[in-house]
């Protein structure tokens, strides 16, 4: 994935973004409300599972642009479609 090519010291993970970023407040000694501003433009629509937007092709092409990227941080694509969305 970095090949060198990024330097960091920790990777935050979307899935326990709010842990993260606790500690990383502490790490960092900012004030706790540092990352508090909340901006969702969507508040208003129904939140679906992000397999509900990837198609096989789509979920193809992601799978390649990003290879070494999901092997690096060990992801992996779940898949909540029901059996009728997979076939169509």
């Amino acid at each position: 994935m970095n090949d060198g090519l990024i330097e960091y010291d920790k990777v935050l993970r979307f899935e326990s973004l709010k842990e993260d970023l606790s500690e990383l407040i502490k790490d960092l000694g900012v004030e706790k409300t540092f990352f508090s501003a909340k901006h969702n433009v969507n508040d208003d629509k129904k939140k679906e599972h992000y397999s509900h937007f990837y198609n096989f092709a789509r979920k193809n092409i992601l799978e390649r642009k990003y290879k070494e990227d999901i092997a690096f941080l060990n992801y992996s694509f779940e898949d909540k479609r029901t059996f009728f969305e997979k076939i169509f």
